[in-house]
């Protein structure tokens, strides 16, 4: 299966592929759903990227694993706490040093 690692998203064959090799189970073992496809339908999954797009994940298999949309939105909540945290904090640093370069004239 030849996929585009530069692509944010993963099609929908590659998603089934995926699921189909994880036991038809959202990868989260403290998944809520104990049963997963058929049962659910293939929409109630996402395509999740193991290590962040947005850290340089790329889009291939070894880095693709399929969450339900509870789980997937758990660890994307979760994700963008901490960025925004992150964030923040860099922020405060940058205004702190910003006060200290000041001095009394």
């Amino acid at each position: 299966m030849k996929l585009n690692p530069k692509l944010r998203s993963f099609p929908l064959n590659v998603r089934k592929a995926i699921l189909k090799s994880q036991g038809n189970k959202c990868k989260n073992k403290k998944c809520h759903w104990k049963s997963g496809y058929p049962q659910f339908p293939i929409w109630a999954f996402e395509t999740d990227h193991i290590v962040e797009f947005s850290k340089g994940g790329l889009t291939t298999l070894e880095n693709g694993q399929v969450l339900c949309r509870g789980c997937h939105l758990k660890k994307s909540v979760a994700y963008a706490s901490e960025l925004r945290s992150t964030r923040l904090y860099k922020q405060d640093n940058q205004a702190i040093l910003i006060l200290l370069s000041f001095k009394e004239y």
